[in-house]
């Protein structure tokens, strides 16, 4: 092309480079298209998505939170006390996220991203060892909650269960790792 003339417009969260010119006296019109990927709460601690958790819903983000290689749930929960809640209903779901890790080919749980090894090998010590671990991760990925949240009540009135994500059924959201990005502070919990 020959002399471009460049504009530039927001077209919903996309940012399109319309570039003009000729190419052997014809006009030329190329659309090149970026799509700006929302990072809402680029490595803030878990909590932070509970300040506002629908407006996270199906957004990549990148968190940090306290892991337990003992916990059942998977959960990514805050480091310290989370002062943002999710409510539905009247009930008040846990403050983390259920991690979901990709899985291969065989069914087997997946770490991608440049921390993703150190993790495996903490996992695989804890089955070999019965050695349980507390360690803080940075993960990036996509939140992913309910349309409807439910829970069934006794006689009295008060939750017996809660219809959420994680073993124990308690989380609002799940969280589908794209990538770890850094495993911290390690510490073996008794």
């Amino acid at each position: 092309m020959n002399k471009p003339a460049k504009r530039r417009n927001t077209v919903e969260g996309a940012f399109p480079e319309i570039a003009y010119g000729t190419i052997s006296g014809k006009l030329m019109c190329v659309a090149l298209l970026a799509v700006a990927i929302p990072m809402s709460a680029s490595g803030k601690d878990v909590c932070f998505l509970f300040q506002d958790l629908p407006s996270h819903r199906n957004q990549s983000v990148e968190i940090a939170g306290q892991y337990h290689t003992a916990d059942l749930n998977d959960a990514l929960n805050p480091g310290d006390i989370c002062r943002y809640h999710f409510e539905t209903k009247g009930y008040r779901w846990a403050a983390g996220v259920v991690l979901v890790f990709p899985r291969n080919a065989r069914g087997e749980d997946v770490f991608p991203g440049r921390a993703g090894g150190k993790l495996r090998e903490l996992l695989q010590q804890r089955k070999q060892h019965s050695t349980k671990y507390r360690v803080s991760l940075v993960v990036r990925g996509r939140v992913r909650m309910k349309d409807d949240y439910g829970f069934g009540l006794d006689n009295g009135g008060q939750v017996r269960a809660a219809y959420g994500y994680g073993h124990s059924k308690v989380y609002a959201a799940e969280f589908e790792i794209d990538q770890i990005l850094k495993v911290r502070k390690v510490e073996v919990v008794p």
